[in-house]
């Protein structure tokens, strides 16, 4: 890559090499294949979560209840008709929450190392490889987890299963991958625009067909068989793409690729020092991007411990639907409210408001004390949207908040979560004031350049 050629909008994203085509049937096969990968997905984390909490909860009060077993799925998720929280739910949320520190982190850990390499892969091998590669590592991941389940072994060989998902680049490395692909088979503009919007919308609408249906799943059969579904589903989806899916690059397998390369093909944007172009500014927006990204990855593992204990004691029904009533949020009327804003407003007034939509959410998830509060704070996700890339670092400072402070606030986590999006506002209302004074003074000098040539 020529550090020195500089990045135009109007420039194709991809070589000369990549055949553009028009047709819109060659969106069958990615449509098909990212639905039914964001189904498996959501079904894996939604039910993992809960069994990790159950199995927590069952571990910390064996003295007065009888572990029932992998077919089994408690009704309701509180000690009894208790009014007040007991030590060993407390001592149950701490260790669930810590837990699901390891496990991502074992993950994420991985993930930092792969997704770099699958991601320039992708330009050399072709798109269909790694496209159905991530697709493996979560039915492998789902495999394992069945068995455990099953056989009832130890919570801790959960790490073998989430390790073996980052090994092959997570649900991150699949994203990349199908962006890319949009991008081969449109044309710049509008048509590429439309495409990228479409795969975004696609996650939305595959985490909200399985949302509902995991949480009655769960309840009539238990853990196991919704975990079995998740594989099941990674595994059509796998057929899927190796009997559908048309390549769209041709494969450079005789070509050298070092390891170095693949890193380096990732990092030049970041690191390129063109003539005349000002990084203070992007990396400003990075800055910002990583304050709004922090609290997403571990925000709705914590949402689902908040509402398994005391004062919600919800099941896995009432949780399936709150999923659903996120998802709807983030990505149907978030979608709907953007694109009216971006006609009215300018960029950066547009990312003000969705850092206070943030913001809202975040409070009325801390100081909730009803299920209708709950349902409120989701609606004020509407806003967000954003990739996850600070998992690692945002999995063990939030999750180690909220194991420490379960016993005196269980909101706690949220509110410091609120925190970064604040910083973040502060930021980006800096930022849309610095655009707004540059436009008006390159406006200016376009109107003096028109009256001397006049």
């Amino acid at each position: 890559m020529n550090r020195q050629m500089a990045i135009n909008e109007s420039d194709r994203l991809i070589p000369k090499g990549v055949t553009e085509i028009k047709r819109w049937h060659r969106y069958l096969p990615i449509v098909a294949i990212v639905l039914l990968y964001k189904c498996a997905d959501e079904i894996y984390l939604s039910t993992s979560k809960q069994y990790i909490y159950y199995w927590f909860k069952q571990s910390v009060a064996r003295k007065n209840v009888t572990f029932n077993g992998y077919n089994t799925s408690t009704s309701t998720n509180c000690p009894g008709d208790v009014n007040v929280s007991t030590d060993s739910e407390n001592e149950a949320q701490a260790n669930a929450s810590n837990w699901e520190l390891y496990l991502d982190v074992m993950k994420y850990s991985v993930t930092l190392f792969t997704l770099p390499i699958y991601g320039s892969l992708s330009d050399y091998l072709g798109r269909k490889f790694v496209i159905l590669l991530p697709i493996f590592g979560t039915f492998l991941q789902a495999s394992i987890t069945a068995l455990i389940i099953y056989f009832k072994y130890d919570i801790s060989y959960l790490l073998i299963a989430y390790g073996s998902d980052g090994l092959f680049g997570t649900s991150s490395t699949q994203s990349v991958a199908a962006y890319s692909y949009t991008a081969d088979i449109t044309q710049v503009h509008k048509s590429r625009t439309v495409g990228l919007a479409l795969m975004e919308c696609l996650k939305g609408v595959g985490r909200l067909s399985s949302s509902t249906g995991t949480g009655y799943f769960i309840k009539r059969y238990g853990y196991l068989y919704p975990i079995i579904t998740s594989a099941g589903m990674c595994l059509l989806a796998s057929i899927v793409g190796m009997v559908s899916f048309s390549e769209t690059r041709e494969s450079l397998k005789k070509r050298n690729i070092s390891v170095l390369t693949l890193y380096k093909n990732v990092t030049d944007f970041y690191t390129s020092t063109t003539k005349g172009q000002d990084r203070s500014t992007f990396w400003l927006c990075m800055i910002v991007f990583a304050l709004v990204t922090l609290p997403l990855s571990p925000r709705n593992g914590l949402v689902t411990l908040l509402q398994l204990g005391y004062p919600f004691c919800w099941n896995s029904e009432i949780i399936g639907w709150y999923g659903s009533a996120l998802t709807f949020a983030n990505y149907i009327i978030g979608l709907c409210i953007i694109k009216p804003l971006l006609n009215c407003l300018n960029h950066g007034i547009t990312g003000i408001l969705a850092l206070i939509s943030s913001i809202g959410f975040y409070i009325l998830t801390a100081l909730a004390k009803d299920s209708v509060m709950m349902f409120v704070g989701a609606l004020f996700a509407g806003l967000v949207e954003a990739e996850v890339i600070c998992n690692l670092v945002s999995m063990s400072i939030f999750n180690t908040i909220y194991s420490k402070s379960v016993s005196w606030m269980r909101g706690f986590a949220f509110i410091i979560m609120a925190a970064t999006n604040v910083v973040a506002l502060v930021l980006m209302t800096w930022l849309s004031c610095r655009y707004r004074a540059e436009e008006e003074l390159t406006n200016q000098m376009t109107a003096v350049n028109e009256s001397q040539d006049d």
